[in-house]
């Protein structure tokens, strides 16, 4: 590490800060090369955070997804006011025209 907080392997790049969001770590930082896994000749992998409780891995994967359940449903539900917004335009219009 660098004194400014860069990070650098061999090979010279500067090492990305990574959160791993997968049920065995979730939540966890690693520093990894930019060009794993394209290029696999750098493997630089190192944690920087220490690892998580046994009951954080057993929540944390549960709410997620149920986070990712609601921004779903959120997603469904904007689509259908936004649908029901042009059909209440739409026949506010007709009924405009129709007065006219």
């Amino acid at each position: 590490m660098e004194g400014n907080g860069v990070v650098r392997y061999r090979c010279g790049l500067i090492v990305n800060l990574v959160t791993y969001w997968k049920d065995d770590h979730p939540r966890r930082r690693f520093w990894g090369c930019p060009l794993y896994p394209r290029d696999d000749r750098c493997r630089f992998f190192r944690w920087h955070d220490p690892d998580v409780c046994a009951r954080a891995k057993a929540i944390i994967p549960g709410l997620l997804r149920r986070c990712n359940t609601n921004d779903e449903e959120i997603r469904q539900l904007k689509k259908k006011l936004f649908w029901t917004q042009i059909a209440a335009i739409v026949l506010a219009a007709m009924a405009f025209s129709s007065v006219i």
